[in-house]
């Protein structure tokens, strides 16, 4: 019963999940509703804001993607799906994780997808 049992993040499903994620979860899901964050609060928590030494660390990788993208839309249906592939099975677990933070950079809304015009925002 999720009521009466701990909160478990060390789990393989967690793995990949930053400690500040996983900080963030755990406040939300706190059982006691007096200590738990408002939903007010929960969207100003700091977890969610970018700094700007953050943003300023994206950039160059932002810049170098957006013409990986201006290329790769150029190449042949063959190999996009061999640039596919590779990047879905060949990256380490570091390099997927600065992957998955950079695109949640770009990502300013936090819907999962990336617009041209969150594309175009992150490279200014």
């Amino acid at each position: 019963n999720i009521l009466n049992q701990p909160l478990n993040l060390d789990t393989p499903a967690w793995n990949k999940i930053s400690p500040e994620a996983k900080a963030f979860v755990q406040r939300l899901l706190n059982k006691n509703p007096k200590t738990r964050p408002t939903a007010k609060e929960a969207v100003s928590d700091s977890w969610l804001d970018l700094t700007t030494e953050d943003k300023a660390k994206a950039m160059p990788i932002l810049r170098n993607a957006f013409k990986s993208l201006r290329s790769y839309q150029k190449n042949s249906v063959m190999q996009r799906g061999a640039l596919k592939f590779i990047s879905l099975n060949l990256l380490n677990h570091d390099q997927e994780k600065e992957l998955s933070e950079q695109f949640a950079l770009i990502d300013s809304d936090k819907d999962g997808v990336i617009t041209r015009q969150e594309l175009t925002d992150g490279l200014h």
